[in-house]
């Protein structure tokens, strides 16, 4: 099939062709025409060339065609032929083989039979003919597409109703799953109701240890961070006070003037053998100079005594300033955590008594939770009693024990528990013991906390079964959790 865009081309004359209103009127009333070729036959609007000669077309089918004109072929003739049929804004052009077979009854025109004709020939004028019988008028792009819309597609078929009611077995079992589902929502509503006190609020705390600044100074850069381990007796901190500095700094100048003094007195006594020497006195003459003195042996041991006792005042001072300076020295004072410092840059200035930070014990026994309860339900909860620590970030379920109750004015400083939640008067601390030790990084981390209230066996086991349902449904809802916020950040 091709499109007719050369331009020196002959176009072809239609306008012996009968009108197509008139023909398609023609047809319906005749209805369809087979003879001879065996097919459905149609008035498309064609042209058949031979050898450069036009014959207006008649009517085509899949098997032949006939023309208005006759032919000079005699009858078993071959010949080679283009039948160019107009289309709706363009000419479909099929090459062919043709057989002359005759001319038509009323002696007006030619018969001819194909005897070579392409599949994608054949299956274009097999749509330019379904086209002509249904009244469409086909585009370029209808034409060369490989699915013809006029062919009735084999679509699948509809399962049946027997098909689709699912079998018995299967109705029961998502019957049971229902069943169960609700079961243990039922059962995690009453485990909940009954058996579980949950406080407002806790959090994983140990014992805090406060480090002040023994002195006003300025804090010495250092290299430690939130989180580090120090051992006992570490280096952890400095105050460095600038007077006490400066005063250390003369006094140890003045020790090694009064030493250099009184060594080289010594060493002039010596020489002399016990005779006079000269120093320089104190004051100068009228000129600027320095006024020197001759003392006699009696008048030199005593000034060698008198600058002995100097220097042993000056070197006692030393020594207390040294021990003063020392004291802005910090310590670790136990196996401890970091659980915060001021910046290791340093340089700024320190009043005395200022925190400078905030260590945490790190035993294995030392890392508890602290939860708040209304003082409405703490009369429940007994030391010794059974409680649930759920992991904020796993889910996890961890067992512990109630360790102690703490009313208002019998806390202790423990870190990790903020102090605005201490401030409500109306809720009392409860302490837990953990089973399994928790690690140190989790202090100040917020847990949730459950607490079994069971007085008797049958209790007990109850608990122990809703505790189950329970556990399972919030392993679900974690997982669940986790999936929706993997797909979120994917």
């Amino acid at each position: 099939m091709q499109r007719n865009s050369n331009p020196t081309r002959k176009e072809p004359n239609l306008t012996t062709s009968p009108d197509p209103a008139d023909r398609t009127a023609e047809a319906t009333i005749r209805g369809e025409r087979r003879d001879e070729r065996a097919h459905v036959r149609v008035q498309l609007p064609f042209v058949v060339t031979f050898d450069g000669e036009q014959c207006d077309g008649h009517d085509i089918s899949t098997g032949g065609f006939s023309t208005t004109q006759r032919t000079d072929m005699k009858v078993g003739d071959s010949a080679d032929c283009t039948i160019d049929v107009e289309c709706n804004g363009f000419y479909a052009s099929i090459p062919a083989t043709a057989r002359f077979l005759g001319t038509r009854s009323n002696d007006k025109g030619a018969r001819f039979q194909f005897m070579g004709l392409g599949q994608q020939e054949l299956t274009t004028l097999q749509r330019l003919i379904r086209a002509h019988l249904a009244g469409v008028h086909l585009t370029v792009e209808q034409l060369s597409a490989t699915d013809d819309p006029q062919t009735v597609r084999t679509r699948d078929k509809k399962p049946t109703a027997a098909q689709q009611t699912p079998p018995k077995l299967a109705r029961l079992a998502s019957v049971a799953a229902v069943l169960v589902v609700l079961y243990l929502v039922l059962g995690a509503a009453l485990y909940d109701h009954f058996f579980v006190i949950e406080p407002n609020f806790a959090a994983v705390t140990a014992p805090e240890i406060q480090i002040h600044a023994p002195t006003n100074g300025v804090l010495a850069p250092h290299k430690f961070n939130p989180g580090d381990v120090v051992k006992r007796d570490q280096a952890l901190a400095a105050v460095e006070d600038p007077e006490i500095d400066a005063q250390l700094t003369l006094a140890d100048a003045t020790l090694k003037y009064n030493e250099h003094l009184l060594a080289n007195m010594k060493e002039s006594l010596r020489n002399d053998r016990g005779g006079s020497a000269s120093v320089i006195s104190a004051g100068s003459a009228s000129d600027g100079a320095p006024v020197v003195t001759k003392l006699t042996p009696l008048e030199l041991r005593a000034r060698v005594k008198e600058i002995e006792t100097t220097y042993t005042f000056a070197k006692a001072k030393l020594e207390a300033l040294k021990a003063r300076a020392s004291s802005g020295a910090i310590y670790a004072p136990c196996n401890c955590t970091i659980y915060s410092i001021r910046s290791g840059v340093g340089g700024y200035w320190l009043q005395k008594g200022e925190l400078i930070a905030r260590l945490i014990t790190n035993g294995p026994k030392d890392i508890m939770v602290e939860a708040l309860v209304h003082l409405n339900e703490i009369s429940s909860i007994e030391p010794g009693e059974r409680a649930q620590v759920v992991m904020p970030t796993t889910g996890e379920v961890l067992p512990a024990r109630v360790a102690s109750i703490q009313l208002e004015g019998q806390k202790s400083e423990r870190a990790g528990f903020p102090e605005w939640a201490r401030q409500d008067m109306s809720h009392g601390t409860v302490v837990l013991t953990m089973e399994k030790p928790l690690p140190a990084s989790l202090v100040g981390h917020p847990v949730r906390v459950r607490f079994i209230d069971t007085e008797s066996a049958v209790g007990e086991v109850i608990s122990d079964v809703l505790g189950t349902t329970r556990q399972l449904l919030d392993s679900v809802a974690a997982k669940v959790s986790s999936l929706l916020h993997g797909s979120t950040s994917g």
